[in-house]
C-alpha cells in the first residue's frame, strides 16, 4: 500500500497564516467596547455636503474642531471632530450654526465609520 504524502501538510504547531489571525483578533477586541456605546471621540459635527468644496469656508470653523472631509458619491461631506464629550460637541455645533452652517447637526460614527444622526 502507498503511504500518505505529507507534502501538503503544515507541521503541527506551525502557524499557517503567520500571525494574521491573532493581529485581527487583537484589533477587534480593542474596538469592541467602543462600538457598544458612542464613546466621546465618536461625536462629530456634519457641517454640510458640497458638490464643489470651493463654497466651503474653512476659516469660519477652523477653531471649532478638526476638519475631516469624506467623499460620498459626487458629494464631499465636511465634518468636525475631536471632541472629548457630547456636551463639547454640542457647544461647537451651536457655534457652527451661529457662523452660518444652519443645517449642521451632530452625528456619531460606528466601528465601520458609518455616520448616524444624533437627535
Amino acid at each position: 500500500g502507498a503511504s500518505p504524502s505529507n507534502s501538503g501538510l503544515t507541521p503541527k504547531g506551525m502557524p499557517t497564516n503567520y500571525g494574521a489571525e491573532s493581529t485581527r483578533f487583537d484589533f477587534a477586541t480593542t474596538n469592541y467596547f467602543q462600538s457598544n456605546a458612542a464613546s466621546a471621540d465618536n461625536y462629530l459635527i456634519k457641517l454640510a455636503s458640497y458638490t464643489d468644496t470651493k463654497w466651503f469656508q474653512e476659516t469660519k470653523v477652523a477653531d471649532l474642531g478638526t476638519l475631516e472631509k469624506r467623499q460620498k458619491g459626487k458629494y464631499t461631506i465636511m465634518l468636525l471632530k475631536g471632541y472629548t464629550s457630547k456636551d463639547q460637541a454640542l457647544q461647537a455645533l451651536a457655534k457652527a450654526k451661529d457662523r452660518g452652517f444652519s443645517g449642521a447637526y451632530l452625528v456619531t460614527q460606528d466601528s465601520t465609520g458609518e455616520l448616524s444622526r444624533v437627535n
